[in-house]
């Protein structure tokens, strides 16, 4: 095992914006002992130890940083896991005090404690006591987020699970933290659910009509974006599901749009349109390509026609709010046929030479279509 005493004082010290100066004051010893204890010249004695990780908001073991110790947490923390994964809570919960006993400092143990009395919690309707256990040692975690390495885990998501465990014993403790972390939006299906909890069924619907309209605009873009990455690779087989994926998206925006009433879901389809054209030229389709291009063309011209907003909130069904509650920006462009044409022009990611080609036939056959008219 590997003691890293010297280079972890000179860390947590640095950590904490400390000069050496600060830190020998902090412990009444001369600036040449801080020097001599991270230049691995000399130790401090076992009491001064202590403190220091006291100090530092860590223990012993991570201050002495042995490899051990480190190797300890990941096994305890993989074991908290795989035993509440298995539902295993009563021995899950006996290795969690063990663990935060060793690393009352440790985030990695602190969080996966934490999460152990979330999932129990989630799962026992009732068991309040669960979610309150859950919620203090999430709040310790966040004492200690420096530490955390792991990308997916931040202090909103911390806080988003705090505010999901109040909803358990206190919902309009819930209502108040869910909409500070609401960024554009993120928290609003849950602070629907909560105001449900809360009998306000009216603002509920509010925020139900926000997280559709967020997920409709999202679900839009992701498969307009990953249609476009799987068409880079230039493979037939990745084209395909491509082409396959604008051809599901159009149906959704069928499901959502208001029958017999022109609105910017034309502007989006016809937008689809083009691209699954695009794929069709490229799988050879050259019939389904011209049908695309004479569809976008028509779709994208009655909009322009009918001079109605650029607005989801007008185009769909599933909204139960003043549609002035949320406002969205149209990228596609001034107009559903300028918007097409910005698109022909463009670079795209997409473009390999070969693509490039059928991205042109299409761009030949709507300005056909347009001279005809």
């Amino acid at each position: 095992m590997e003691l890293k005493l010297s280079e972890n004082i000179k860390r947590y010290r640095k950590q904490m914006e400390l000069t050496q100066e600060g830190l020998a004051e902090a412990f009444g010893v001369t600036v040449g002992a801080v020097s001599k204890w991270e230049n691995g010249n000399n130790v401090p004695d076992v009491l001064t130890m202590m403190e220091l990780a006291n100090f530092f908001n860590i223990s012993v073991d991570e201050l002495l940083g042995f490899d051990i110790s480190s190797k300890n947490v990941d096994d305890m923390c993989d074991s908290i896991e795989k035993l509440y994964d298995a539902h295993d809570y009563v021995r899950a919960e006996r290795e969690a005090n063990e663990a935060m006993t060793r690393y009352p400092h440790n985030f990695k143990v602190l969080y996966t404690c934490a999460t152990l009395y979330f999932f129990k919690a989630t799962e026992e309707d009732d068991d309040k006591d669960d979610a309150e256990t859950a919620i203090r040692i999430y709040k310790q975690a966040l004492s200690y987020i420096s530490q955390n390495t792991v990308p997916e885990i931040s202090e909103f998501s911390i806080k988003e699970r705090i505010a999901n465990m109040y909803r358990k014993i206190d919902p309009e403790k819930a209502l108040e933290q869910l909409k500070e972390i609401n960024y554009d939006g993120t928290e609003s299906a849950l602070i629907a659910a909560t105001l449900m909890k809360l009998e306000r069924r009216s603002e509920a619907l509010n925020y139900y009509s926000t997280a559709i309209l967020i997920g409709f605009v999202k679900q839009y873009e992701l498969s307009a974006n990953t249609a476009l990455a799987l068409a880079s690779t230039g493979k037939k087989e990745d084209i395909k599901k491509a082409h396959d994926l604008i051809e599901t998206e159009l149906g959704i925006l069928d499901l959502y749009a208001i029958p017999q009433k022109i609105t910017f879901i034309y502007k989006l389809k016809s937008l689809l349109l083009i691209y699954k054209a695009w794929g069709s030229a490229c799988l050879g389709m050259t019939e389904d390509m011209k049908k695309c291009v004479e569809e976008a063309y028509a779709l994208a011209k009655a909009f322009d026609d009918s001079k109605v907003r650029s607005e989801v909130t007008d185009a769909i069904k599933y909204v139960y709010f003043s549609k002035d509650m949320v406002s969205t920006h149209d990228s596609i462009g001034p107009s559903a046929e300028s918007g097409i044409e910005a698109l022909f022009k463009r670079k795209h990611e997409a473009l390999t030479e070969k693509n490039a080609k059928y991205l042109k036939i299409v761009a030949d056959y709507w300005n056909e279509i347009k001279n005809r008219k």
